[in-house]
């Protein structure tokens, strides 16, 4: 669902398992590691896209319902 690039790694947002995978910039088809988005373990809402402010991941998330207004989350630091 997304595509980030923090300045060292690679990351592609996951919204089926809600979670960000880290992937090797030399070998992106390579995952090094999972960050799970807890943001979102009530299934209440879906992670749609990602982005990196130089500091912390952002995510932003859509109402599985379709009625709700959409979810802007930041991350903690040490997610990466």
């Amino acid at each position: 669902a997304g595509l980030v690039f923090d300045g060292h790694t690679l990351w592609t947002l996951d919204a089926g398992e809600r979670r960000l995978i880290r992937h090797r910039l030399e070998r992106p088809d390579e995952v090094m590691d999972f960050a799970s988005l807890p943001e979102y373990a009530s299934g209440q809402f879906v992670p749609t896209g990602a982005a990196w402010d130089g500091t912390r991941f952002w995510t932003v998330g859509e109402a599985k319902d379709g009625k709700s207004a959409a979810r802007l989350v930041r991350h903690r630091e040490d997610l990466r």
